[in-house]
């Protein structure tokens, strides 16, 4: 894999981070309302599924300018993090936002991987 190979994907890449972003950003607003829940089995439960995926996507964001296969790796975790947890939360009241947020990343993670794979 050569450092640049990212830079043919800029379209899957722009669109890649700003979802993980959105992602990110979803489930931390999400998990951020729950203590004025008195629910305290809903707040484990919300943890368990959205913390990996807004951690993950996350880090995504930030190894952008790490090599290639660091880029990659980070998309794939996002990938599975964010399609196992929009799986998950759909059990979450409320959660509607979250699960399509993490939809979207996944398939934009997807679609980067798979851009990249056509490219070599």
């Amino acid at each position: 894999m050569t450092e640049g190979r990212l830079t043919g994907v800029p379209n899957e890449l722009a669109r890649c981070l700003r979802d993980a972003q959105l992602c990110a950003e979803a489930c931390e607003s999400y998990l951020g309302v729950l203590p004025e829940s008195e629910d305290v089995e809903l707040q484990a439960r919300a943890n368990e599924m959205l913390a990996t995926p807004a951690a993950v996507a996350r880090v995504l964001i930030d190894v952008t300018d790490h090599p290639t296969e660091l880029v990659l790796a980070a998309a794939r975790l996002c990938r599975d993090a964010t399609r196992d947890g929009a799986q998950a939360a759909r059990s979450l009241p409320g959660a509607e936002a979250v699960v399509t947020a993490m939809e979207t990343s996944a398939e934009s993670c997807a679609r980067l991987l798979d851009a990249t794979s056509e490219t070599h």
